[in-house]
């Protein structure tokens, strides 16, 4: 039985570990095999790539459209492409807050000094599409956006209301930056902030998110000699349309095939109701949301009774909101009229990408529950070739990265980089890298929530 979290006793880090493993949780087995390494020997386990001969093409191919979206965006970066080749490991699904918080800073920090060790140049993070962070962030960390006491900054004059059922990607444009005054308005470093992105206005909320995300990239790059480049749910939407049209992948049987479409949600769903699931949500829809103009639309997909379309509707009503053939699927992905949901953007981006994803501390075990839903849904229906199937049931295809690692440092340390000067940045890094894993993280508080929903999974069964 899961931990009574409702117990004012903070579990121990070994506790924790105990209840995560009687979940049989990915996560507490890649912590126990990481604890007693100093970090900078952790990196070499989290980076390493299983030897698939099978994930070269698939990896290739993704290079090829990486490098097809960064042509037609203007942001052509061939040492990115190349970086992704010689080391396989993509950040995903990074929090979509606008400025820096302290998690999105230490999750490419840590990513950073990984590739680093591994004299990688670049690196890669994907922007997740939720976008409740946005209204008031966390206290701010990190060397260029500076905390703010203990009061959580607004970056969008936008109401809660407002950024109800939204995606990251559907805001409303243009996209002003509005930054909430902070408690001493005579910080120099606060000053410094306001002065480079309050009112700046965006096309939308995208761009606002590249602009100022770029300027983490550069300030870790400073300390760390790695870059790392971010791009947002636009280029999931676009690596979807490619797969779509690419033979050697299964994603368009997965979609218009009515039979195994079916198949593939229904086990999905089994599966998000089952013991097992404590990372997986319940906003259940058809692989993708419909951007209308108010929100995300959640859909139910059908085939039509004649040719080759399928009907997309509205889930709450049964509004028929589009009737698409294959290419027409694939302009709405490109155009921003669909977005992945969050099962369909992990085999976009990693089960068919032969890329391993870092992540938070969900992420570990929700791949494991997708992994799960494609073996299943492939062996009661055959879908997948032979090569395509090795990619995907590969072994240690996400490792957890970032903040969580950092939670037992005492804050003192994490406010001595909290300076204008990013030499301050270096000598933390330094200060870190020889350190045990158990030394830093703490007792692990950030993944509590999940022996919760553990808990409350119980509970409802």
């Amino acid at each position: 039985m899961p931990l009574n979290m409702d117990s004012k006793t903070v579990p121990t880090l070994g506790e924790t570990l105990k209840q995560l493993g009687m979940l049989q949780s990915a996560l507490a087995q890649q912590l126990t095999e990481t604890l007693e390494l100093p970090l900078e020997q952790a990196f070499g386990r989290i980076l390493k790539q299983p030897a698939i001969t099978e994930s070269h093409p698939f990896l290739n191919s993704f290079s090829d459209n990486l490098n097809e979206y960064l042509e037609q965006t203007g942001k052509k970066n061939n040492a990115l492409c190349d970086s992704i080749i010689q080391c396989p490991a993509m950040q995903q699904a990074d929090h979509s807050g606008i400025l820096l918080d302290d998690e999105i800073f230490l999750n490419n920090l840590f990513f950073s000094m990984a590739l680093s060790s591994k004299n990688i140049p670049y690196g890669l993070t994907i922007q997740c599409s939720t976008v409740k962070c946005i209204s008031a962030r966390a206290p701010l960390k990190g060397p260029l956006f500076l905390k703010d006491g203990n009061q959580p900054v607004r970056l969008s004059d936008l109401s809660n209301s407002q950024l109800k059922s939204r995606s990251f990607c559907n805001l409303p444009t243009p996209f002003q930056i509005s930054i909430s005054a902070p408690a001493d308005q005579q910080d120099s470093r606060w000053k410094r902030l306001r002065e480079m992105w309050n009112t700046k206005t965006f096309t939308c909320a995208e761009d606002a998110f590249i602009a100022i995300n770029t300027e983490l990239g550069k300030q870790i790059k400073y300390a760390t000699g790695t870059e790392i480049v971010f791009l947002d749910e636009r280029f999931t939407s676009f690596l979807a349309a490619k797969q779509l049209l690419n033979a050697q992948l299964p994603l368009a049987d997965m979609i218009f095939d009515a039979t195994l479409r079916s198949l593939i949600l229904n086990i999905k769903e089994t599966t998000i109701d089952s013991d097992d699931n404590f990372v997986l949500g319940h906003d259940l829809t058809d692989f993708f949301y419909f951007k209308s103009e108010q929100k995300l639309e959640l859909l139910a997909i059908e085939n039509c009774t004649t040719g080759a379309e399928l009907i997309l509707k509205r889930r709450s009503d049964g509004t028929v909101l589009a009737r698409v053939g294959k290419r027409e699927l694939v302009r709405m992905l490109e155009d921003g009229r669909l977005f992945c949901d969050r099962f369909l953007g992990y085999f976009v981006r990693c089960f068919g990408t032969g890329l391993k994803a870092l992540g938070g501390t969900s992420q570990q075990d929700s791949v494991g529950l997708y992994q799960s839903i494609l073996r299943k849904s492939n062996t009661q229906l055959q879908f997948m070739n032979t090569p395509f199937e090795n990619l995907c049931f590969r072994d240690e295809l996400t490792f957890l990265a970032g903040a969580p690692f950092f939670e037992g440092i005492d804050s003192s340390l994490l406010d001595s980089i909290n300076q204008s000067s990013t030499d301050n940045l270096g000598s933390f890094i330094e200060l870190i890298k020889t350190r045990k894993v158990k030394q830093l993280i703490g007792n692990f508080q950030s993944c509590h929530y999940l022996l919760k929903n553990a808990v409350k999974n119980k509970e409802r069964q």
